[in-house]
């Protein structure tokens, strides 16, 4: 399976536990959807660690809409160690400027990712300029705001 696509899909947060078993031992898995779910459980932590693993080989993770917020940016910046991870959405979710630069520092870090892309209301026009401005000093990175 190379495309798991669980949108809508009622997770619960005991059930991120074994989708990240999933994850862990599933090596063809190359795009992972979880958007419009509510994931932030003590479980959530779990999915993070198993797509951040440098043996992960999910090159696209989608988290739109899944309630995420400013307390729980830090635990993403582990994705930069995950060596195939090419794309990232965190579309319509609650982080602030705050998250900003937890997102800097995973784009900073991750040699390998080559899409980045939010829509954060609660982003000010300063914290979008300056995720832009880092974006564009990276070649081969491209960052979409609106």
């Amino acid at each position: 399976m190379e495309e798991l696509l669980l949108r809508y899909t009622r997770l619960s947060d005991r059930s991120l536990t074994q989708l990240a078993s999933g994850i862990s031992d599933n090596q063809s898995l190359r795009r992972l959807d979880v958007s419009e779910n509510k994931l932030d459980g003590d479980h959530f932590g779990d999915l993070v660690a198993a797509l951040s693993s440098p043996t992960c080989r999910v090159e696209g993770i989608t988290l739109c809409g899944i309630n995420l917020i400013d307390e729980q940016m830090p635990v993403f910046t582990r994705l930069s160690q995950n060596r195939n991870l090419k794309y990232l959405e965190f579309s319509s979710n609650a982080i602030s400027d705050r998250s900003a630069g937890y997102i800097v520092e995973l784009i900073r870090t991750s040699s390998s990712l080559q899409e980045i892309r939010l829509e954060i209301e609660n982003f000010s026009a300063e914290s979008k300029e300056r995720l832009r401005d880092f974006g564009n000093s990276r070649p081969g990175l491209k960052i979409i705001i609106w």
